[in-house]
């Protein structure tokens, strides 16, 4: 017969690895379309994008739902293990629990923005010449999806900073993951730039902001499997030693 502390072991241990599965929906979903126009482009080049990537921006839309749940999920184990290391009314556990949920919304807000541009997007380009507005109204839609994935960076930034401090200063976590967190923050803060940086290292399709991406899932990823190892322990061990005193 199973043990309650054994189901909730294969359950945390599920829950925990959810990171692992996000990371690899959102690899998955840079193949499926090329890197959206920058804040700013021609109505040409935008039309065209979403026309000629139509089905790779529908199916990268539908892997970022699934990886929006499966996020979830992580920042839930991840709240978890930190409320615990912290103690206390874990005030930096909140905050990195907020801005993670912030950035999700962000990133949903740009997949829905973009799933409509790409429903008016069948159009052909020299269509939209002629209408009053009708090109600046698809440059605007196209440049809010933009702004609102290199909006992202801000909450990102205040959740990988609040996590990694709650790590260093706890130790819940090696040492190493917590500086890595604060170097991945502070690329956050330059990619932030693409806000209003067109071309270059720092547009949205320049280095930094793929950089920005990278960092930030080798630390999902490598938090996710280190929760999957201490997946449990906070369980287990009260059960055979009893309740103590912190």
């Amino acid at each position: 017969m199973v043990t309650r502390t054994d189901a909730e072991l294969r359950w945390e241990r599920t829950a925990a690895s959810s990171g692992i599965i996000f990371v690899v929906l959102v690899v998955v979903s840079l193949f499926l379309a090329p890197l959206a126009p920058p804040v700013g482009a021609q109505i040409t080049d935008i039309m065209r994008y979403y026309s000629d990537h139509r089905a790779g921006v529908v199916a990268a839309n539908y892997m970022t739902g699934l990886a929006v749940v499966l996020f979830l999920w992580f920042l839930g184990s991840l709240r978890a293990a930190l409320a615990r290391a912290e103690g206390g009314v874990s005030r930096l556990t909140a905050v990195a629990f907020g801005a993670g949920i912030i950035a999700l919304a962000f990133q949903a807000l740009a997949a829905i923005v973009a799933g409509a541009i790409v429903a008016r997007a069948t159009v052909p380009t020299t269509a939209f010449h002629g209408l009053a507005g009708g090109s600046d109204l698809m440059g605007m839609f196209s440049d809010l999806t933009t702004s609102s994935l290199a909006f992202t960076a801000f909450p990102v930034l205040a959740f990988l900073a609040a996590a990694s401090l709650v790590m260093l200063r706890s130790g819940v976590f090696p040492r190493w993951l917590g500086i890595f967190g604060f170097v991945a923050a502070f690329i956050q803060l330059l990619s932030s730039f693409a806000l209003f940086v067109s071309s270059g290292p720092l547009s949205s399709n320049g280095i930094v902001g793929m950089l920005s991406l990278i960092t930030f899932l080798l630390w999902v990823l490598a938090v996710s499997v280190l929760l999957v190892r201490m997946a449990g322990r906070a369980q287990v061990q009260p059960a055979a030693t009893g309740r103590t005193a912190r």
